[in-house]
């Protein structure tokens, strides 16, 4: 087994990695998923109108504004976006998939930068979201509010 659920306390689950990866190394791939039009506490976005759902072990990947993986929808992986140890938490950087999220938090990762509160990119700055790996819609729908703002 390579991945393994566990248990955090006063904070529900997490997904840890059993063996090292490279930066750059494909973690996971999403298989055996559907798709859903509305997103839920455990789906990932994949279209501005398609979600993710059924991830199995992956629904278990929590959100960190230092993300030790990101999420790619288009090729369905998982890729380390530094090197990971045996026991290292996969977390990703849910505003990387999330336009509006279903169940918004208030983060507690802890990291130099952390957001705060998480309820999608939405509302995060464009410059900020510029310091992460995100996925085309996201990168698409931060463009069209963009433009929608017009000059300051």
């Amino acid at each position: 087994m390579v991945l393994r659920i566990v248990d955090r306390p006063g904070t529900g689950r997490g997904l840890v990695t059993e063996v090292p990866f490279g930066e750059g190394d494909v973690v996971a791939r999403i298989h055996g998923h559907e798709y859903r039009t509305r997103p839920s506490r455990t789906t990932i976005q994949a279209a501005a109108d398609r979600h993710i759902d059924n991830l199995r072990a992956l629904a278990c990947l929590n959100h960190s504004c230092d993300p030790s993986v990101h999420v790619d929808v288009t090729a369905l992986t998982v890729t380390a976006v530094r090197d990971l140890a045996a026991g290292d938490e996969l977390t990703f950087f849910y505003p990387s998939t999330e336009w509006a999220m279903a169940v918004p938090f208030d983060c507690a990762c802890g990291g130099e930068g952390c957001l705060g509160r998480i309820d999608g990119a939405w509302h995060v700055p464009t410059a900020v979201l510029a310091r992460y790996h995100l996925n085309a819609h996201i990168r698409e729908l931060a463009a069209a509010r963009d433009a929608a703002a017009g000059p300051l």
